[in-house]
């Protein structure tokens, strides 16, 4: 019985044998789908710096038929927007996370400015944990219908 093999990167099921795998692996095929999965893996500042360096935007582009090339065409896709968007997302990948130091520092000077009539909310979650997709309710910041400065009497 021949074992199957099975390329991570395209999808597809061959009998297994050095010869093909070899021949399998310098096919066309394969080496833009392996392209397309590294690509998908780069970080923002390398998207950023391969779309800078010298790429002109592709005139085809802006034909009816579109630009039959696609990923493997050597000008740029991106538009203006698209650019300026990856640039700033290259430039938060290269700051520093902030830390809990610089946070102790800043909570004194942040609650004198946070002086209001009423109770507040002190607390509020980070970015991050804003962004996580199913947080636990103790996490979750608190909804205007239900926040404890509007809540008269409990009961």
């Amino acid at each position: 019985m021949v074992k199957k093999y099975l390329c991570d990167y395209c999808g597809t099921r061959f009998a297994y044998s050095p010869d093909t795998w070899r021949r399998h692996v310098r096919g066309a095929a394969h080496m833009a789908a392996r392209a397309e999965h590294y690509r998908q893996l780069a970080s923002a500042g390398d998207q950023w710096r391969s779309e800078v360096a010298g790429r002109r935007p592709c005139w085809r582009l802006s034909t009816p038929a579109g630009c039959p090339f696609g990923d493997d065409c050597r000008f740029s896709h991106l538009s203006p927007e698209e650019l300026e968007r990856l640039r700033a997302e290259a430039e938060a990948e290269h700051r520093p996370p902030p830390s809990l130091a610089d946070w102790l520092r800043e909570r004194p000077r942040l609650a004198e400015q946070e002086v209001t009539e009423g109770p507040t909310v002190r607390w509020r979650p980070p970015p991050a944990v804003r962004q996580m997709a199913g947080v636990t309710p103790s996490l979750r910041p608190l909804e205007a219908a239900v926040a404890p400065h509007l809540i008269a009497d409990w009961g």
